[in-house]
C-alpha cells in the first residue's frame, strides 16, 4: 500500500498549492511552476491554480 492511498483526495494539492505560495513568495518561480503544473494536471478547475500558473509562465 502507498502512503498516497491513505490520505485524503484534498490533502495532496492542497499541500502543493500551498508550496507554490510560499516558492512564489520566495522567488523560487521553477518550484512554483513544477507544484502548480503538478496541480493542474491532476486537478485544472483546482482553486486559482490555473491562473497563477499562468502568470508565473507568463512572467518569465
Amino acid at each position: 500500500m502507498d502512503v498516497y492511498d491513505q490520505l485524503p483526495d484534498e490533502f495532496l494539492p492542497a499541500l502543493c498549492y500551498e508550496m507554490a505560495g510560499l516558492y512564489t513568495k520566495e522567488h523560487r518561480e521553477k518550484e512554483a511552476l513544477r507544484m502548480y503544473n503538478f496541480i493542474c494536471r491532476n486537478n485544472v478547475n483546482y482553486r486559482d491554480a490555473f491562473q497563477k500558473l499562468e502568470a508565473l509562465q507568463a512572467a518569465r
